[in-house]
């Protein structure tokens, strides 16, 4: 009898990294970006280049950036504040992490797809609220897709910073072995390409001179091995302006029922 459940254990364990194995590691299949620098009353849509997706199962995330909400050439009247939402695919979309405190809005947004999109599309839509003939001054859409991502929780930790000077900066503590850090940004004041921090990658950029502002996302250059490490997202350049950073763990799949299985072999004789 105990030969038999040792035996099953060991088929289960085996099942579950053959599952395992057909995940594969956290990566990118798709990178789809979409800029648009003219001003617009809120609320303003934005749709992204129609993408298609290589896999049944992926996590899909939108990096979006949206600069300060102007007051119509009338510097008199109050900014308003800008807050986005992210719709399409026939997906369900959530927020993980927004940042707006200074001018604009930086924010990140998922969804689970569980067959292959093809040939499809999201929007991203910024509301003005709480000020006077306000205007949304130039918007990013950085939709990123991950094979091999957790198909249950998809976001982990998420960071957020801001200031009204100095190098963006913001950092959080990972929840998993071998999840991967991405950031996005928005600097209302000035149109300027970043300078990465180490080991960090520009994933996208709008450098917006018509409304003299940057929206750029960016990433650790690869996955951080162990969960309850603090992980930075940064730009050592410019180091004058005013901006907003967002950042999100992207989470790696993880068989359920590993660790509970591995601790009933232990326990069989």
């Amino acid at each position: 009898m105990r030969l038999r459940i040792r035996l099953g254990i060991r088929l289960f364990l085996f099942f579950l990294v053959c599952n395992a194995l057909a995940f594969g590691a956290l990566a990118i299949d798709v990178t789809s970006t979409k800029d648009n620098t003219a001003g617009h009353f809120s609320p303003f849509s934005l749709t992204s280049n129609a993408f298609t997706t290589a896999n049944a199962t992926e996590l899909l995330v939108v990096f979006l950036g949206a600069g300060q909400a102007g007051t119509g050439g009338m510097p008199d009247l109050p900014d308003g504040v800008i807050t986005g939402s992210v719709s399409g695919a026939g997906l369900t979309w959530q927020l993980a992490v927004r940042t707006n405190v200074q001018g604009g809005t930086a924010e990140i947004w998922y969804a689970l797809a569980t067959t292959i999109l093809t040939s499809q599309t999201v929007t991203a839509t910024l509301t003005v609220t709480g000020g006077t003939f306000n205007q949304i001054r130039g918007v990013s859409i950085t939709l990123v897709s991950f094979t091999g991502a957790s198909t249950s929780t998809g976001i982990g930790a998420t960071g957020t910073g801001n200031a009204a000077t100095g190098a963006p900066t913001a950092n959080l503590t990972t929840t998993q072995n071998n999840s991967w850090v991405f950031g996005v940004g928005v600097d209302w004041s000035n149109d300027t390409a970043r300078t990465v921090g180490s080991g960090q990658t520009i994933v996208h950029q709008d450098v917006d001179s018509t409304n003299g502002i940057t929206i750029w996302a960016q990433r650790q250059n690869s996955t951080t091995p162990a969960s309850g490490t603090s992980v930075t997202i940064n730009d050592t350049a410019p180091t004058t302006d005013e901006w907003n950073l967002s950042l999100a763990e992207i989470l790696p799949f993880t068989p359920k029922g590993l660790s509970k299985s591995k601790k009933i072999e232990r326990l069989s004789p």
